[in-house]
């Protein structure tokens, strides 16, 4: 298999995380977070607007490399990298790809010493 398609975009801003499901004991229930459906339409909406997505997705495996770019925090707890990925991944579901089970290859770093926080995000189709 030949990595033919491809896109990359920066993303200025923030990166936004995973949260996981909660779970409703009153209606037994489980349901997302606010603050991850929010962020993930943000996504969504910012993949959109750039015009990155492609007329159809994707339906062959693909690859994505992600860059998380953010200052070191002066205190308090770092922010696990496969929460960043997990958000990205789910908000490619039906604009990039049919589904995050197409990605084979996944590449996540974190650059804890850039000027400016933003996400750089390349995905690449197999065929």
């Amino acid at each position: 298999m030949e990595k033919v398609k491809q896109f990359a975009i920066k993303i200025p801003g923030v990166a936004q995380r995973y949260e996981r499901q909660r779970f409703n004991m009153r209606t037994g229930t489980a349901y997302s977070p606010k603050s991850y459906v929010q962020a993930k339409e943000a996504m969504r909406l910012t993949l959109l607007t750039r015009r990155v997505v492609p007329m159809s997705p994707w339906e062959h495996e693909c690859s994505v490399q992600i860059v998380i770019n953010e200052k070191l925090p002066s205190r308090g707890k770092r922010k696990d990298i496969d929460n960043y990925a997990k958000l990205i991944l789910d908000a490619m579901n039906g604009l990039i790809y049919v589904d995050d089970v197409q990605v084979v290859e996944l590449m996540v770093s974190v650059n804890r010493e850039a000027d400016e926080p933003s996400t750089e995000l390349t995905v690449w189709s197999f065929e």
